[in-house]
C-alpha cells in the first residue's frame, strides 16, 4: 500500500519538487549568513532574520487549508520556486546597504519555506492511506529537511570553490525559474486531466437490481382481463 502511494506519477513529481525546494533552501540559508556577515550584520540582526517569517505567517495560519484548497498544492510549490528566485536575486544585489534591509527578503520565507512545509503536510495527510499517514509524513520530512537541505549544504560548499557568492546566487535564481517552468509543463501536460475531454457515462445498476429482490411487473394476458379493463398492458 505504501509503495502504491509513493510510486504514483503525481507523488513522484511531488517528491522531486520537495527535494529541489529543500536543496535551494539549504543553499539560501548558507548564502544569507555569509551575506549578512559581509554587510556587517550583528548576531542580533541574524537572529531576528531567522524569525522574520513569523509575522507574515499569521496572515495565513488560520486560513491555510482554504488557501491550499483554492490554489492547489502544486501551484503553491511552484510559486515557492519563484519566491526563492526573488530571494536569490535580492540577496545578490544587496550591497552597500544596512543589514536590516535583508529582513524584508527574509520575510519571504513565509512563502518559500513555511507554506511549502504546511502544504506538503496537508497534501500528504489528504492523499496517504489512513493507516500510514504518520509514515508518509515522515517520508516527506526526510525528503525536504534531510535529503534536500543536506544536499544543498554540501552543494553550496563545493560551488563556492569555483564561483563567487554573488554569481552563485544569480545562477540559483535563474535555475529555480527554469525548474518552475519545467514542472508546470510536466504537471499540466502529463498529469492534469484535459478539461474538454469527453466523458463516457456508464449506466449504473439501480439499488433494486443490486439487492437481487427486484421482480419485474408481469403483463396481464388478454384473456385474463375483465370485461371492463382497458385494452392495454400494465
Amino acid at each position: 500500500m505504501l509503495a502504491k502511494w509513493a510510486f504514483r506519477g503525481q507523488n513522484l513529481l511531488f517528491f522531486e519538487v520537495l527535494i529541489i525546494l529543500g536543496c535551494f533552501q539549504g543553499m539560501l540559508d548558507v548564502l544569507v549568513y555569509h551575506q549578512m556577515k559581509v554587510l556587517g550584520g550583528s548576531l542580533f540582526v541574524i537572529a531576528v532574520g531567522a524569525a522574520a517569517a513569523v509575522g507574515p505567517a499569521f496572515l495565513f495560519i488560520f486560513r491555510v487549508e482554504r488557501v491550499i484548497e483554492y490554489c492547489g498544492y502544486h501551484n503553491i510549490l511552484y510559486t515557492a520556486l519563484v519566491v526563492l528566485s526573488l530571494q536569490f536575486t535580492g540577496y545578490a544585489y544587496l550591497e552597500d546597504v544596512s543589514a536590516e534591509w535583508s529582513l524584508l527578503l527574509k520575510g519571504l520565507d513565509t512563502f518559500s519555506m513555511l507554506m511549502v512545509w504546511v502544504t506538503a503536510s496537508t497534501h500528504t495527510h489528504n492523499s496517504a492511506p489512513r493507516s500510514l499517514v504518520a509514515t508518509c509524513q515522515a517520508i516527506v520530512a526526510v525528503f525536504y529537511c534531510c535529503i534536500g537541505r543536506g544536499f544543498g549544504g554540501v552543494l553550496i560548499y563545493f560551488s563556492l570553490q569555483y564561483l563567487s557568492k554573488e554569481n552563485l546566487m544569480k545562477t540559483c535564481s535563474v535555475v529555480s525559474i527554469l525548474l518552475c517552468i519545467l514542472f508546470l509543463c510536466v504537471h499540466y501536460c502529463c498529469f492534469k486531466s484535459f478539461p474538454y475531454k469527453k466523458k463516457i457515462l456508464v449506466a449504473k445498476p439501480t439499488s433494486q437490481g443490486a439487492t437481487g429482490n427486484y421482480k419485474p411487473l408481469t403483463s396481464v394476458r388478454k384473456e385474463d382481463k375483465g370485461p371492463n379493463d382497458a385494452d392495454e398492458y400494465y
